[in-house]
């Protein structure tokens, strides 16, 4: 049964994997992942394939897409709000904000991990509460963007972190 449960996340995993590959290697996540993803898991809700439902897919395709917010400040790419909303498809509501919440620790901890290694350890935290300051009270827009523009290579793929939280989320499910 377990084999079974592990083989419905196939299609899942394989594009997962090509997009966390890809995402690592040239920083974008193809849109025909994404729509791959997204087509297959309402399929899978219509085909009501291990207990999944069109509506399941959908409000799963809604919750992924709650990371727009981050897009629209200039926190992560389009490509990663699109990968999110079509694994939402197909994992369903909650197990997605379960992936999102996982996939926030995992680049945290990734980001954490990269700034002591560059020795930059400070000058991200300064930026981060320079961030966070100019979002909550919003009085100099320019300092937000030059903290902004300094992103660089130096970023963390989101798709890696989303694909380690839904296998976290798939071996957790199909272990049950």
């Amino acid at each position: 049964m377990i084999v079974w449960r592990s083989l419905i996340y196939a299609p899942l995993i394989v594009l997962l994997v090509w997009a966390a590959v890809v995402d690592a290697r040239s920083r974008r996540v193809p849109n025909w992942i994404s729509f791959t993803l997204l087509l297959t898991g309402l399929a899978r809700g219509v085909a009501h394939l291990q207990g999944a439902t069109l509506v399941g897919a959908l409000e799963g395709f809604g919750v992924g897409l709650i990371p727009v917010v981050l897009f629209l400040l200039g926190g992560m790419g389009a490509g990663d709000v699109k990968l999110s909303a079509g694994i939402g498809a197909w994992i369903g509501p909650v197990p997605m904000l379960c992936v999102l919440a996982g996939a926030c620790i995992v680049s945290m901890i990734a980001s954490i991990a990269m700034s002591l290694a560059q020795g930059r350890l400070i000058h991200v935290m300064r930026h981060s509460v320079v961030m966070s300051v100019q979002l909550i009270f919003g009085r100099d827009p320019r300092v937000l963007s030059d903290v902004r523009a300094e992103r660089s290579k130096r970023q963390i793929p989101f798709a890696v972190s989303l694909v380690i939280a839904t296998f976290a989320l798939v071996a957790f499910a199909t272990v049950r």
